[in-house]
């Protein structure tokens, strides 16, 4: 989950022993996914521009940059393959959907031109 609790976005996890929260993100971070193999936790920064993707490890550890120019209007998910997010619109508001491949640290297009508003 993510709140401003501390007067900015940070992400939590909640215990399933006794529901306590415990803090992940220390330098702020917003909508937070679980990487499938639940091994890290990913999340964007940076709202409203320029939005970042982060992730760091489950079990404690140091926060990593993922990518940059994530569109700040869209929706991103973590899949199997990778993470799937809009670009950043250009000057003309055109947005390409990409997938990041985790496994190549690469990034590639897979629908190009869409209008955001």
């Amino acid at each position: 989950m993510a709140t401003a609790v501390t007067g900015v976005y940070q992400d939590w996890k909640m215990r399933s022993t006794d529901g306590g929260a415990i803090q992940v993100t220390r330098n702020s971070g917003d909508v937070p996914q679980e990487s499938p193999d639940g091994k890290f936790v990913y999340y964007s920064k940076g709202w409203p521009l320029p939005v970042s993707m982060w992730k760091i490890p489950v079990e404690d550890g140091k926060e990593t940059k993922v990518l940059d120019s994530v569109n700040p209007s869209t929706l991103w998910t973590v899949g199997s393959k990778g993470i799937y997010f809009f670009k950043a619109a250009d000057d003309k508001g055109r947005s390409d959907l990409r997938l990041y491949e985790l496994a190549t640290a690469k990034t590639k297009k897979l629908l190009a031109e869409r209008r955001v508003s």
